[in-house]
């Protein structure tokens, strides 16, 4: 432990964990960078980047500005007085002692009635600070009683009516088709999945859009099975013939997913839509608005009367944005094909099925995202991102590090972190967040 002091203002100050080496000053930490807050309470004080030793103990080596300097004096050291061996006191000389008469018992007294022990005052304090002390301590502690009290009701409340809203989206959902048909599904479905499912069922095609990881598949097979549709998908297409399907070297037809929906009937559902390319959209284009296609080998097909399309993006078709940058713009007459829904992350979704019920991780995540969109940082923090978090949260630091952040520079980290609010910097995530700064 050492200690610098100010040459100006007499003032010092210890600092814990450290040691000085040949008039430098070395600290020990664990990492080879001490945080933020350290350096706060500490302003004379910065790292010159020298780091000794192995982790868990390096030691850091420390510059220490003006007019601060390591104060190097020992204490003086009090003068022992050497004792002095005083003459040990005569005894008297032995004396006869008169003999003493022998003691007679005395009358049994009757024996007090055990009073109870008091319990000692909770505080020492003497005086008039000590009474006070007396008069408001049971008011003290009835209020903080009180205070835990709210708190615990409060966080029972905000549970209960998570669990709540959960079990109703968890509801079966019965629904009857224009053809007299009835189906259900079961499970958590996200806000509008009734609406969807209504413009399915009337001929409209739908586009999901919104941020990665925030259950547009998933929504998909569920519209597929709430329709009683079979359910065919396609991801990001670079070339047309991936749609279309093609004749291989002997002249014979390749189907694609596209193919088996249109003619058999099905829900086809096309993921980044708004990152494939413009051959393969427009293909989509003239089946929602003609309801036939010429594919090759094959030629002219009528699309069934069960074919439905459902397509899904991170953007509204309008081009590449800060978070998406390989995303297309999709012309305006495919854009017109479809119906618009936003998805987005729902907390009453997330804390059941991808937080296992952690709420401390779900408003950890809820407040990273308000972090990202205000610090303009390039990070999605999906779902799934947070369902990796709950798989590996007895090593916090590095589930971070390898699920969510992966590779994102430091200085990137600290600024998310500075960012959270008061509600995320509770948690026990937000300080495994703060050793990766």
């Amino acid at each position: 432990m050492a200690k610098i002091k100010n040459l100006q203002t007499g003032e010092e100050m210890t600092v814990n964990n450290s040691v000085i080496r040949n008039g430098q000053l070395w600290v020990f930490n664990k990492t080879p960078k001490l945080g933020e807050r350290w350096f706060a309470k500490r302003p004379m004080l910065s790292q010159d980047g020298t780091v000794e030793g192995t982790a868990p103990n390096l030691a850091l080596r420390m510059t220490i500005a003006e007019p601060w300097v390591l104060d190097t004096s020992k204490p003086e050291r009090k003068q022992r007085t050497p004792k002095v061996r005083q003459p040990e006191p005569e005894q008297p000389k032995e004396t006869e002692v008169p003999e003493q008469p022998i003691p007679q018992p005395e009358p049994e007294q009757p024996q007090p009635t055990p009073q109870p022990v008091q319990p000692a005052p909770a505080f020492n304090v003497t005086g008039l600070e000590g009474g006070l002390a007396q008069v408001f301590a049971p008011v003290f502690q009835q209020v903080a009683a009180q205070i835990e009290e709210n708190i615990r009701a409060k966080v029972a409340t905000e549970i209960a009516d998570l669990k709540r809203v959960a079990e109703e989206k968890a509801r079966t959902l019965r629904i009857e088709l224009p053809d007299g048909t009835k189906t259900k599904v079961e499970g958590l479905t996200m806000d509008g999945f009734d609406d969807m499912v209504r413009d399915l069922a009337a001929g409209y095609a739908v586009y999901m859009y919104g941020p990665a990881g925030t259950g547009k598949s998933h929504t998909a097979k569920q519209l597929a099975a709430a329709l009683g549709l079979p359910y065919y998908e396609l991801n990001q297409v670079e070339f047309a013939h991936e749609v279309a399907g093609y004749g291989d070297a002997s002249g014979k037809y390749v189907p694609t997913p596209l193919y088996e929906a249109v003619t058999k009937g099905g829900l086809l559902f096309f993921d980044e839509f708004d990152r494939s390319a413009q051959s393969a959209t427009t293909i989509v284009n003239t089946l929602l608005a003609n309801r036939r296609f010429t594919f090759p080998v094959v030629g002219n097909v009528e699309a069934h009367p069960n074919f439905r399309v459902v397509a899904a993006g991170n953007t509204t078709m309008t081009g590449a944005s800060n978070e998406y940058v390989a995303a297309n713009v999709i012309d305006a007459s495919s854009r017109d094909r479809f119906v618009f829904y936003k998805t987005y992350y729902d907390e009453r979704i997330e804390l059941p099925v991808m937080a296992g019920g952690d709420k401390e991780l779900v408003d950890f995540m809820q407040d990273l995202r308000q972090s990202i969109e205000k610090s303009h940082i390039s990070l999605v923090a999906s779902m799934r991102a947070t369902k990796y978090l709950h798989t590996h949260d007895n090593n916090k630091r590095t589930a971070l590090e390898r699920g969510l952040f992966k590779g994102m520079d430091a200085e990137d980290i600290r600024v998310l972190y500075n960012n959270l609010s008061s509600k995320g910097l509770i948690t026990s995530w937000a300080d495994a967040m703060q050793e990766l700064c």
